[in-house]
């Protein structure tokens, strides 16, 4: 079928492991019993060494806009995923990151919490309430980690 729709010259590659799941632009598609779910998926997180994709607090970018960005992720894995502990292993990724590059902790976590009184429709689909997403927020020991450095 592929041959009536690329010509010959085009060497199409299987870039998938699996038939069952397969990583199309920013989604992990995955089938499981019928059911198709996602998450995200960054190819950034293939690579060995530390990429800045986030706006440092002691750059130029104000920071209202700098927590913005991070209330923008939020929707956005909101939105990719299926199931809540996506969502919250993405949260968790970027908090960690943002802490390591000046955030604060009690800011984070009240971006947080404006952005889940603002987009309940989109955290309505994982039946979770706000506690339960905080709790899973940040693990204790990176937490703890985080605070001796800083």
């Amino acid at each position: 079928m592929r041959t009536s729709i690329y010509p010959k010259e085009l060497q199409l590659n299987k870039a998938n492991n699996s038939d069952i799941s397969a990583a199309f632009l920013d989604l992990d598609l995955s089938i499981n019993n019928g059911i198709v779910s996602s998450k995200i998926y960054d190819k950034r997180d293939d690579f060995n060494f530390k990429i800045v994709n986030y706006p440092h607090l002691d750059g130029d970018v104000p920071r209202a806009t700098s927590y913005g960005v991070y209330i923008s992720q939020l929707i956005q894995f909101a939105r990719a995923c299926s199931f809540v502990e996506d969502f919250s292993d993405r949260n968790r990724v970027i908090t960690e990151k943002l802490l390591t590059q000046g955030y604060r902790y009690d800011k984070l976590r009240k971006t947080f919490s404006k952005f889940y009184y603002r987009n309940l429709s989109l955290i309505s689909k994982n039946k979770s309430n706000l506690n339960t997403l905080l709790l899973s927020y940040l693990r204790e020991d990176v937490y703890q980690k985080l605070m001796s450095i800083l």
